[in-house]
């Protein structure tokens, strides 16, 4: 199947972000197999045309949007990012007729109004990997299972479930992380999934769940090594919720990047 994904972001204040959990949606499509493509609308001034060019000229099966955010966390000047992504889910429809799939850490903070406000015909909630892509044998009629982390609306009612997937090395190809280092300095790693913490003003139990998961640190090296040889890029941001988490593995994974 050919299947276009599309980063939603457009901030870019006070730095564009790299679309990291396409990244990993991407990887785990091309391992099945599957034709992707790639577009990021942090990096067009034309978001809107540039949606109709690639569904034009790639004629995709099956558009993924990834929702990152949900206002620009600036108060009292906020702006809500909700009404171009239904704009973005309208073109899609009008233009292909194409089943819609959103997911996106923004997503997963309000899946079920979201997706009620926007009209998408999927959401993932959550983690993506593994989901999008067991969605898309569905829909080629090879699986009708039941399928963690999707959310739709079935016989006139929402339902979802939620399940942590295992997460390794994102695929960095259909999305160039060049531009990112070209204009923000940095390229984002991350190392671990979920927190047990409680904090009231944080949002990571909520997108990850509260079970801590540790990449090897061996596949974290793999990763780094090839961000520095096939990129060129010599600066790494980790995005973990917290680094120093547990302190031993912070502490082996410096001595392996030593």
């Amino acid at each position: 199947m050919k299947v276009l994904l599309i980063s939603v972001n457009r901030e870019r204040m006070p730095y564009p972000v790299y679309p990291l959990g396409l990244a990993y949606i991407s990887g785990d499509l091309l391992k099945y197999g599957h034709q992707v493509y790639g577009l990021d609308l942090c990096l067009t001034d034309h978001p809107k045309k540039e949606i109709i060019r690639s569904i034009e000229d790639k004629k995709p099966d099956l558009i993924g949007l990834s929702l990152r955010n949900l206002d620009n966390l600036t108060y009292p000047d906020s702006i809500s990012y909700l009404k171009e992504a239904k704009d973005i889910v309208e073109i899609c429809h009008k233009k292909g007729d194409l089943p819609v799939v959103i997911g996106g850490s923004g997503f997963s903070l309000s899946p079920k109004k979201i997706l009620t406000e926007i009209k998408a015909d999927y959401g993932i909630v959550g983690e993506g990997e593994g989901v999008l892509s067991a969605l898309i044998r569905r829909i080629e009629g090879k699986n009708d299972s039941y399928l963690d982390n999707l959310i739709s609306f079935e016989d006139g009612l929402l339902k979802k479930s939620l399940k942590a997937s295992s997460f390794d090395l994102p695929d960095r190809r259909v999305f160039n992380p060049i531009p990112y280092f070209e204009q923000g300095g940095m390229i984002n790693i991350q190392t671990k999934r979920g927190c047990p913490f409680n904090c009231i003003y944080c949002t990571y139990p909520i997108i990850e769940g509260k079970n801590l998961r540790l990449r090897e640190i061996s596949s974290i090296i793999d990763e780094i090594k090839t961000i520095t040889t096939s990129f060129k890029i010599d600066y790494i941001y980790f995005v973990d919720d917290i680094f120093n988490f547990p302190p031993d593995y912070a502490k082996s994974l410096c001595k392996a990047i030593i």
